[in-house]
Parts: C-alpha cells; structure tokens; sequence
C-alpha cells in the first residue's frame, strides 16, 4: 500500500508540472505574438510571469523553478536558437532570485 501511495503521489506531481509547463509554453507562444521588445533580459508580458508566479506559489520552490527553467529552454529552442536560450535563461534565474529573495 505504501508504495503504491507513494507512486500516485509522484505521478500526481509529473502530471501538475506537466501541465504547469503547458500552461507556460502556450502563454509563451501568446507572448512571442505580441510585438513588444523589452531591451532587458527576461522581461516579459503578463501570460509567462503570471504562470511561473502561479507555479512559485501555489507549489513549492522546486516546482517553480523546475517550470520556469523547463519553459525557458523549450522557448528557446523552438522559437529562437540556442543563444537566445541563454540569454532567456540568464534573464529566468535573475527573475527566479528576485522571487525568491522578496
């Protein structure tokens, strides 16, 4: 019984950060349509900030971070090249620790 509690309870968590990274992707689709350019890294409209603040909060700290680091490199990847990746990833962890250190 024990290990199988603790089976559904993983699966549990996959399934929401699956979803959370989703959510994520698809607000940051929304957001590659709208024509705004930040000159700062990891600045960004309201879909993406407000997916990975949902994740920070309703979850624990390793979820948010999990998601946002998930949806960076997938964004990336799919709509720029690698060093826009990067450059996402660097702009992510500065957002990451102003959540965390508020």
């Amino acid at each position: 019984m024990g290990f199988q509690a603790e089976e559904e309870r993983v699966a549990k968590r996959v399934s929401m950060y699956g979803i959370l990274v989703a959510l994520a992707f698809i607000a940051s689709y929304i957001e590659i349509l709208i024509p705004f350019n930040f000159s700062c890294s990891g600045n960004e409209t309201w879909p993406c900030k407000h997916s990975g603040t949902f994740s920070l909060i309703h979850r624990v700290l390793k979820a948010g971070i999990t998601v946002s680091l998930i949806r960076i490199i997938l964004v990336g990847l799919t709509f720029g090249n690698p060093h826009s990746a990067i450059y996402g990833l660097s702009g992510g962890i500065l957002k990451l620790y102003y959540y965390v250190s508020s």
